[in-house]
C-alpha cells in the first residue's frame, strides 16, 4: 500500500494503445478482428450528434479557432500537423480527437476543454441525483451535523486505520508525498465509541428512509 501512495502514475498524451485500436475485442484465431476505439469513440460522437471540437471550445470559454493555428495555445504544433493531414477545416475536428489533442493542464491528465465538459458532467450528476446525501431532499439528507463528521473522514485516514502504514502520509492520498507542497499527517485512530457513534447515526438514518433495510 505505501508504493501505491507514493508511486506516480505513467504520463499522459494524444496517443492511444495498439491494443485498443486494433485489438480491441478481437476474436481468438482471427486476424483483423480486433475493432479500433478511437475511431468507434468517434463514430459514436457522430451517431449522436455530438457537435465539432470547435463549438465546444467556445461553451467553455476558449477562442474559437478560425484555423488550425488558433488552436497553438492549447495544443502542440505537431498535433496540429497532424490535424491539418485529416481534416479540411478546423471546424471539422471531432470533439473525442480535438480534446485528446489538447495538451494537459498542470497537474492534470486533460486539456482545458476536457476538463470543462467532465467537470460540468460530474457537477451535474451529483446535483441532479435526488438521492446524494448533501442535496435538499428531507429524506435523504443526512443532518448538519452528520455531514460534518463524514466531512472529517478522508480516504487517507481511511487507509492509515485499516492498513499496516508505518509513519505519516500525505493528506490527499493521490498527491504524491512531497516535503513542502502536500503535508503529511501522521496515523491517527478511531476510538471505538466514535466509530460506534458514526454507525448508530447512519444506522438511524436508513431506518427512517426504508425499515426494511435494517
Amino acid at each position: 500500500m505505501r508504493g501505491l501512495v507514493s508511486t506516480p502514475m505513467e504520463n499522459q498524451d494524444q496517443f492511444m494503445s495498439g491494443e485498443i485500436t486494433n485489438h480491441l475485442f478481437e476474436e481468438k484465431g482471427i486476424r483483423f478482428s480486433g475493432l479500433d476505439l478511437a475511431a468507434l469513440n468517434i463514430q459514436r460522437g457522430r451517431d449522436h450528434g455530438l457537435r465539432p471540437y470547435n463549438e465546444y471550445r467556445v461553451a467553455c470559454n476558449l477562442k474559437k479557432a478560425k484555423d488550425f493555428d488558433d488552436l497553438s495555445n492549447e495544443i502542440s504544433p505537431d498535433v496540429i500537423k497532424r490535424l491539418r493531414q485529416v481534416y479540411n477545416n478546423v471546424d471539422d475536428v471531432d470533439f473525442f480527437t480535438g480534446g485528446l489533442s489538447e495538451t494537459p493542464l498542470q497537474g492534470a491528465l486533460v486539456g482545458p476543454t476536457f476538463a470543462c465538459v467532465i467537470g460540468i458532467q460530474f457537477q451535474k450528476l451529483k446535483r441532479c441525483d435526488r438521492f446524494w446525501y448533501e442535496n435538499s431532499g428531507s429524506g435523504t439528507r443526512f443532518s448538519e451535523a452528520q455531514l460534518t463528521e463524514i466531512r472529517k473522514i478522508t480516504l487517507s485516514k481511511i487507509i492509515c486505520e485499516n492498513c499496516d502504514i508505518v509513519g505519516d502520509i500525505q493528506r490527499s492520498i493521490f498527491d504524491q508525498p512531497h516535503e513542502f507542497l502536500y503535508v503529511s499527517i501522521s496515523q491517527v485512530f478511531f476510538k471505538f465509541e466514535d466509530f460506534f457513534f458514526i454507525f448508530t447515526e447512519i444506522r438511524e438514518c436508513l431506518a427512517i428512509l426504508n425499515p426494511i433495510w435494517i
